[in-house]
């Protein structure tokens, strides 16, 4: 997350979002591990083979993969905005 900071200094709202679902994600699962030793999941679905989840486990995701959104669509174009 460091290097997204410190590199793209573009005040782009997706990347903000993304930056903030992965930290905050993060952050609850660092919480858990503080405070229970474990991390709590507690999302199951029962009708696929799916590992189980909790909240923080999609907000990290749900990052990245805006992340992966900004850095294949919208970087380039404000690389050429730049110049």
């Amino acid at each position: 997350m460091y290097y997204f900071i410190k590199h793209y200094k573009t005040n782009t709202t997706l990347l903000n979002i993304a930056i903030t679902f992965i930290i905050t994600g993060a952050l609850g699962n660092f919480y858990d591990r503080l405070v229970k030793t474990y991390v709590v999941d507690f999302i199951e679905f029962a009708f696929v083979n799916f590992p189980v989840f909790n909240v923080a486990d999609i907000f990290v995701t749900v990052g990245s993969i805006l992340i992966i959104i900004y850095l294949l669509f919208f970087e380039e174009g404000e690389k050429k905005n730049e110049r």
